[in-house]
């Protein structure tokens, strides 16, 4: 039986998003393994984020607010393990990347940088409308084209 991962959960399987993980140590590296559907992930293998000042101005008002800054704090480390697979990609050319989070609305923007498989954080904002994602998603790909 699988058992579905909440919000709640810091560590859930990446292919059946099963809680019933479990960590090991092999030959100096740590793995994570999934006890319901058997599949293992290196969890060395950890991408390195950078931050835009405007997201870090971001993060310091979110600091304030509770349940924000939770939700924040598993959408980016779940970007540290999983890297751009975490998100949706809204640009093909450029590697502009999405998370969601449904309850609040939250979206958060990055790039993946193929060279160095460093992750850019630009922003997060509330969903208000679509016009105001597009507006963001807009602004964000001037910013990398004259990046």
């Amino acid at each position: 039986m699988v058992h579905t991962a909440t919000s709640e959960d810091k560590y859930c399987c990446s292919k059946c998003k099963s809680c019933h993980v479990d960590f090991y140590s092999y030959k100096g590296r740590k793995y994570q393994s999934c006890l319901d559907c058997g599949y293992e992930e290196d969890r060395n293998a950890l991408y390195t984020l950078a931050f835009d000042e405007v997201m870090i101005k971001q993060l310091q008002k979110a600091a304030k607010q509770q349940q924000v800054k939770n939700i924040l704090q598993s959408m980016l480390d779940e970007l540290e393990v999983k890297g751009p697979n975490a998100g949706k990609l809204l640009d093909s050319h450029l590697f502009i990347y999405e998370i969601k989070n449904k309850h609040p609305p939250i979206r958060l923007y990055f790039r993946h940088n193929l060279q160095t498989d460093e992750i850019y954080v630009f922003e997060f904002e509330m969903k208000t409308s679509e016009e105001k994602q597009q507006r963001t998603v807009a602004k964000i790909k001037l910013k990398v084209k004259n990046f």
